[in-house]
């Protein structure tokens, strides 16, 4: 072996040694290093995209390409090339890597879970669904494609498969916010009986979260004999009220002498086996506003000439999730409707405020929305809300009150994949993207869908 080899094989060593202990740009760099000393090897080539995240897509994308001109038979590669090239939208492209690459290696499951990752991305969930089998055939334990399997199956309405699965989301270490562990209280099993207990329901996730699942701590307390709190973020704890006067609400965690037991809110699914055409109060409303809010908000939303639509354009700024937002501009094209909107919005930038102000029937209701049993109250003073995905959306539908959802191509799995209702809630109308990203064209559906029914 000659001095040159030597380098070259020390050089991709530390490379190696560095990409594994996490110190990506120290591999990056060496990663460079061994690409110059053996410009012939392709393991760099395909590596350094992953290690450096000062390389733009453009120039992985030529290295990725180099290492399969290399070594053609090589199935890792050939998936590297494939996740990059998911990165600029090459989702044909992509396609044909990931399919050599599992046909190349049959027994790589790195291959048939980024091809099903860019699948469901996409919004073909079945396909998805068989390469999450396939990777977790290989690899039984892989805790991602785990809980990515779950959301597929959520998505394609297959519950009672999806709810044991859901409950991986508890082992990844960046979603456990700590609260679980803070609780002075043993966790429920979901099995031993409650008769005589007292047990804490806490939310775990978003408000839409806690407004979807909160109808199973209804059923929980509909069993009698059982003592039932429920530990929400403080926007909700009003609305909550409004459940059933046997649930105690909670915005701290209680004492270790108020409860026996705990359980996250969105496991109750899993414990009652909550199916596709069997989810409890999706024909009727479980929540409600109150008469005391109702006549504070009445006088300080317009008067009524014609039609009152509640709106909301984008989802909340702690949203993690894009694309659900639509520009307020393209939302306006409704405004040539003789149809008063009411905007539901929480946030409101300066220059939206600037466009609702220029609409002579678009209005920010005066007053402070303090949190969601506010917007609850006038919510129920209006013929129908028209909103995004989220938390507002889920509350007038909880409400029954009808209620048509704005959804991306690729909408989340509570949607389902082809429905225009929910099964979820009573009197929800959804309107899907025709192509991803287009809003205008939905808008303009929902126009013409406007001017049937006012």
């Amino acid at each position: 072996m000659n001095a040159h080899n030597t380098d070259f094989e020390t050089t991709l060593a530390r490379a190696l040694e560095f990409h594994r202990a996490g110190q990506n740009e120290t591999a990056a760099h060496y990663y460079a290093r061994a690409i110059c000393q053996r410009p012939d090897q392709p393991t760099a080539f395909s590596l350094l995209p992953l290690a450096s995240s000062r390389l733009s897509i453009e120039l992985a994308i030529r290295y990725g390409r180099r290492s399969v001109r290399i070594e053609p038979s090589s199935s890792t590669y050939r998936t590297n090339l494939a996740n990059q090239l998911t990165q600029i939208n090459s989702s044909v492209q992509a396609q044909q890597q990931y399919c050599l690459a599992v046909i190349l290696d049959p027994a790589l499951a790195d291959s048939y879970y980024n091809f099903a990752v860019m699948l469901a991305t996409r919004g073909e969930f079945r396909q998805a669904l068989t390469l999450y089998q396939r990777c977790l055939a290989i690899k039984p334990n892989w805790l991602q494609a785990k809980s990515n399997l779950a959301f597929v199956l959520l998505a394609l309405d297959r519950y009672q498969e999806a709810w044991p699965l859901y409950e991986t989301r508890f082992l990844h270490h960046d979603y456990r916010s700590g609260l679980e562990q803070d609780l002075p209280f043993p966790h429920w099993d979901g099995r031993e009986s409650l008769s005589g207990k007292r047990i804490l329901l806490w939310a775990e996730q978003g408000l839409g979260d806690a407004i979807q699942f909160c109808r199973f701590a209804i059923n929980l307390v509909g069993q009698g004999n059982v003592e039932v709190g429920l530990l929400v973020r403080a926007p909700l704890a009003e609305l909550m009220k409004s459940i059933s006067p046997a649930l105690r609400i909670h915005i701290n965690i209680p004492t270790a002498n108020e409860y026996d037991l705990h359980f996250p809110l969105m496991s109750l699914a899993r414990v009652a086996n909550a199916q596709i055409d069997a989810i409890p109060f999706s024909k009727s409303a479980y929540l409600y506003s109150t008469k005391t809010l109702k006549e504070k908000w009445s006088g300080l939303i317009p008067q009524r000439k014609t039609a009152l639509v509640g709106i909301v354009w984008k989802s909340g700024a702690v949203s993690k999730i894009t694309g659900r937002s639509v520009e307020l501009e393209t939302f306006s094209r409704l405004s040539n409707l003789d149809i008063q909107f009411v905007c539901l919005q929480k946030e409101i930038s300066h220059e939206e405020n600037a466009l609702i102000e220029s609409l002579t029937n678009f209005f920010i209701p005066v007053g402070t929305q303090a949190d969601l049993a506010d917007t609850a109250a006038i919510t129920d003073q209006l013929d129908l809300v028209i909103s995004v995905d989220t938390s507002v959306a889920h509350l007038s539908a909880a409400m029954g009150k009808l209620t048509w959802v704005l959804l991306p191509k690729v909408a989340d799995w509570r949607w389902s994949t082809n429905r225009v209702d929910s099964a979820w809630y009573p009197n929800v109308t959804l309107f899907r993207q025709e192509r991803q990203g287009d809003w205008s064209g939905l808008l303009d559906r929902v126009h013409r869908q406007l001017t049937k029914i006012f």
